[in-house]
């Protein structure tokens, strides 16, 4: 059985300087561009779109801490009561909270 992903081949026309910090990020991380790339786009596909669509936003962690050590425990603990109801499918959200995912 082939678990392989199908691959499709396209051109694309790409900003100069994004192009060469592709070229010195993937020979950094020992990849090729075009693994990087793919990377990428699977990030897109698989977060960055869907979280545009349910208006999530990123947020590191440094500042996940900070949000925390400013607010009263009763409403982190409720805002937690929150996420898990969504996270366990009793959301308004047309896909029941749970997203397919692909990766690389």
């Amino acid at each position: 059985m082939n678990t392989k992903p199908k691959t499709a081949t396209a051109s694309f026309r790409v900003d100069s300087f994004a192009l060469e910090t592709l070229h010195e990020d993937a020979k950094a991380q020992n990849v090729s561009i075009n693994t990087l790339l793919n990377q990428l786009l699977l990030t897109y596909a698989n977060y960055d779109r869907p979280m545009k669509r349910f208006r999530m936003l990123k947020l590191s962690a440094s500042d996940f801490r900070h949000v925390l050590e400013g607010s009263q425990d009763e409403t982190v603990a409720e805002a937690a009561r929150l996420a898990a109801a969504t996270s366990l499918g009793r959301s308004s959200s047309p896909s029941g909270g749970g997203l397919p995912r692909r990766t690389a």
